[in-house]
């Protein structure tokens, strides 16, 4: 088994919680306009009309303003979720790596340009960064981005992400062990029902893969790195405070 160090992103558990927050003080509105409904219901058969009317009136502003931002919210906190759950699978199959290997959860970006790393694997194979995705559908590459369905992604340009993470890998070992390696970006959907069409080229620098298949790709490159490469590497990231179990 992998060697494993650090832990679930902080950023997808503290977003998914604060989205939820924002749902349950919704639903709290939602509870107030269904008693104000209530109340409502009471003054019309009381007879005070004018009063009911302007009950009316906030009950309807009310639901056109806040159940759009009900749905908003539980979209985003849907997409975190679904990410927090893409990440754990991802560290459930990386720990199935051979002793050999080394794997940090949640690194933090060196240069703050691509935000944290979902994990960096060291080993006799290499360095790599692993960019997780929990999207579903058919994955393609259409030239020059990915598209899902044969639409390309709105969110960010996620080759252009992987990369510049694994620029920021190469600029950390450059600083603390004086070498240039060259750090593999891997992009990684691990949804059943993703279905990645993009073959195991590189596509723009990067390799685009399926859950299933990539802790195979990873064992099976070539060797590159020797034990004390491998040491020197791990021993930097440690010094930087990434080696936390």
């Amino acid at each position: 088994m992998a060697h494993l160090y650090g832990g679930q992103s902080e950023y997808l558990i503290s977003s998914e919680r604060k989205n939820q927050q924002r749902i349950n003080h919704y639903a709290l509105v939602g509870l107030l306009l269904f008693v104000a409904v209530l109340i409502y219901t009471f003054v019309y058969r009381s007879g005070l009309l004018k009063f009911s009317i302007l009950l009316i009136i906030v009950d309807i502003i009310a639901i056109i303003f806040f159940l759009p931002k009900l749905g908003l919210y539980g979209a985003v906190r849907d997409n975190f979720h679904n990410g927090h759950r893409a990440e754990g699978r991802a560290w459930y199959l990386l720990r199935r790596l051979s002793h050999q290997f080394h794997v940090f959860q949640d690194i933090k970006d060196i240069n703050r340009l691509w935000g944290n790393i979902d994990f960096v694997v060291v080993g006799p194979t290499g360095v790599y960064t692993v960019e997780v995705k929990s999207h579903k559908g058919v994955i393609r590459f259409d030239g020059s981005d990915l598209t899902r369905n044969w639409r390309r992604f709105t969110e960010k340009n996620f080759l252009k992400q992987a990369k510049g993470q694994a620029y920021s890998i190469n600029d950390f070992i450059k600083t603390k062990i004086v070498e240039d390696l060259w750090i593999k970006p891997l992009i990684v959907f691990t949804s059943s029902v993703a279905y990645v069409r993009v073959g195991t080229t590189e596509v723009s620098g990067v390799h685009v893969l399926h859950g299933n298949n990539f802790i195979q790709f990873i064992q099976n490159q070539r060797v590159i790195l020797s034990d004390s490469e491998i040491k020197k590497i791990i021993s930097a990231f440690c010094g930087a405070g990434f080696c936390i179990k």
